[in-house]
């Protein structure tokens, strides 16, 4: 059975998580398959569905799922209407009850450019640079303890300062790192933060 599972986050946001059921003799070729297929390119069974608004328009925030709850993090603020440039908050929404919470506590650093820069290990979200404004691009790694609501700064930090960069955790514990921009424009690096 395949399903796609589409979310809406307020009114500047979209999040789109491919949510597809492989049975064990499946191979990564037959969805690839699947996706190309008349039917699916031309189905009207996937839609778009409202939720509740979140509480801040953002651009460029990051974001991610850790069990049914998705984490809006960061991104830029409309300063004439918050007062400050760059969010420092979490938004989480609520997937079981549809409904948004704000965590109690603020990132070290409010970043922006950071739409892929962000991955979850456990009950922890890592944000892996950023952009803080002109002309600042981010080298820390801010780290949010989902259980404790609390955010921090690794000790650790990045190889080089950037932004825009694509975080993934591919198991173990490790993330993939690469892309992004620095103060010198776009990247070819990659790293694994392990």
């Amino acid at each position: 059975m395949k399903a796609l599972s589409l979310f809406v986050l307020g009114i500047h946001s979209l999040v789109a998580s491919s949510l597809f059921a492989q049975q064990s003799h499946e191979t990564a070729q037959d969805t690839d398959a699947f996706l190309q297929t008349e039917d699916v390119q031309h189905s009207t069974a996937f839609s778009w569905f409202s939720l509740t608004e979140n509480f801040w328009n953002r651009s460029r925030p990051g974001g991610v799922f850790v069990d049914t709850n998705f984490y809006l993090i960061g991104g830029e603020l409309d300063r004439n209407v918050h007062g400050v440039a760059r969010a420092k908050t979490a938004e989480i929404f609520d997937g079981a009850t549809g409904t948004w919470s704000t965590s109690m506590v603020e990132m070290t650093v409010g970043v922006s450019n950071i739409m892929g820069s962000v991955a979850a290990v456990g009950d922890r979200i890592y944000v892996f640079g950023g952009y803080s404004g002109l002309p600042e691009h981010v080298d820390k790694i801010q780290v949010y303890d989902i259980s404790a609501d609390q955010w921090g700064v690794h000790t650790t930090l990045m190889p080089e300062a950037l932004y825009g960069c694509l975080a993934r955790n591919v198991g173990n514990g490790k993330i993939f790192v690469c892309g992004g921009t620095t103060a010198n424009g776009a990247t070819d690096s990659a790293y694994v933060f392990d």
